[in-house]
C-alpha cells in the first residue's frame, strides 16, 4: 500500500513549479520591451546565439496517513540545464538544451542511495519556445535513459522528461497588458503510469504588480496565483482507490524588459486531499507542500 501511494508523487512534483536558480549569459544586443499606450507586450523573443544555463531545485514535503500510520517524506531535486537559442522570430525561438547536472534525494528509509544520472548528461534536446513562454515540439527525449526513481516507483519516460522543462517559463498573454491588468491561462496534464491515472487542471491568474523592482534595472514585478485540482485512480495491490486533491499556489517574478528573461522567481504551493474507497470505508489523507525559488545572475 505504501508503495502504491508513492506512485503519484513524481507526477505531482513534475506538475508544479520547481525551485530554480538560473545563470544566463546573453547577447550584447537587445531589443527592449517598450511601454506603449500604458501597456507591455511581454515576450521571450531572445536573440539567436543567446546562451544560458538553468539550475533547477525543488523541495517537496509529502505527508500521508494510511490505516492510522503517518508517513512523511521530504524530497529535493536539482537540475542544471544549458540552453542555446538557435533561431529567433517574432513568434518565438528554437532552443537546444543539455543536462549539465541532475540529482535527487529523499529521506525515506531504504531509498537514500544516490541515483546515477551520468547517462543523462550532455544529451542534446531541441524544443520550440513560443513568445509567450510555452515549450513544445521536443526532439531528443526518446534518447534519454530510463532512469528509475525507486522511492517513487517511477521510470522516466519522454513525457516525464518534458515535465522537467515545461514549467521553466511563466506564461505571458498574447496581447499587451498594463499594471494590475489580469491575464489567465489553464494547463492540463493527463498521465497514466504504473497503475495510477492522474489528471491535473491548473488555473493561473497573473498581473503586473509594479513597474520597478528594488535592486534591479529595467525590471517589472509580476504576481500570480494558481488553483489546481487533481483527480485519479490508483491500484493499491488490487484495491482501487480514488485520489482527489486540490490546492493553491502563489508566484512572484522579477522580469527584465531588456533581456526578455526573468532575474528571479518565487513560487510555493499547498495541496490537500485523500485517496479513498467509499465502499470499503478506507480513507488516506494527503498533504503536500512545495517551495520554489528562481534566482538569475546575468
Amino acid at each position: 500500500m505504501k508503495t502504491n501511494l508513492r506512485q503519484y508523487t513524481l507526477q505531482i512534483t513534475a506538475i508544479f513549479a520547481l525551485v530554480s536558480v538560473l545563470t544566463i549569459g546573453c547577447s550584447s544586443t537587445y531589443t527592449p520591451i517598450q511601454k506603449i499606450d500604458g501597456k507591455y507586450d511581454l515576450n521571450y523573443t531572445m536573440k539567436k546565439g543567446v546562451e544560458f544555463s538553468i539550475t533547477k531545485e525543488n523541495k517537496h514535503l509529502n505527508d500521508r496517513t494510511f490505516m492510522g500510520k503517518q508517513m512523511v517524506t521530504n524530497t529535493e531535486d536539482m537540475i542544471v540545464i544549458e540552453i542555446e537559442v538557435n533561431s529567433s522570430a517574432k513568434d518565438g525561438c528554437k532552443i537546444e538544451m543539455e543536462y549539465e547536472d541532475r540529482s535527487h534525494a529523499t529521506d525515506e528509509k531504504g531509498f537514500e542511495a544516490e541515483i546515477d544520472f551520468s547517462g543523462l548528461l550532455k544529451k542534446e534536446i531541441n524544443a520550440a519556445l513560443s513568445a509567450n513562454g510555452e515549450l513544445s515540439d521536443f526532439d531528443g527525449l526518446e534518447e534519454l535513459p530510463q532512469i528509475n526513481f525507486r522511492d517513487m516507483d517511477r521510470v522516466m519516460t519522454p513525457e516525464l522528461y518534458s515535465y522537467e522543462f515545461i514549467d521553466l517559463f511563466t506564461i505571458f498573454p498574447d496581447h499587451p497588458v498594463g499594471v494590475d491588468e489580469i491575464w489567465t491561462y489553464t494547463q492540463e496534464f493527463d498521465e497514466p503510469s504504473g497503475g495510477a491515472i492522474l489528471k491535473a487542471t491548473l488555473n493561473y491568474e497573473y498581473k503586473i504588480a509594479s513597474e520597478s523592482v528594488e535592486g534591479f534595472d529595467n525590471c517589472i514585478l509580476l504576481k500570480g496565483t494558481y488553483k489546481f485540482d487533481i483527480v485519479g485512480v490508483i491500484d493499491a495491490g488490487g484495491l482501487e482507490l480514488t485520489i482527489k486533491l486540490d490546492g493553491t499556489g502563489v508566484e512572484d517574478v522579477c522580469f527584465d524588459l531588456k533581456r526578455k528573461m526573468f532575474h528571479w522567481k518565487r513560487t510555493s504551493a499547498v495541496i490537500d486531499g485523500s485517496a479513498f474507497n467509499e465502499d470499503m470505508g478506507i480513507t488516506a489523507p494527503m498533504h503536500h507542500e512545495i517551495e520554489n525559488k528562481f534566482n538569475v545572475e546575468f
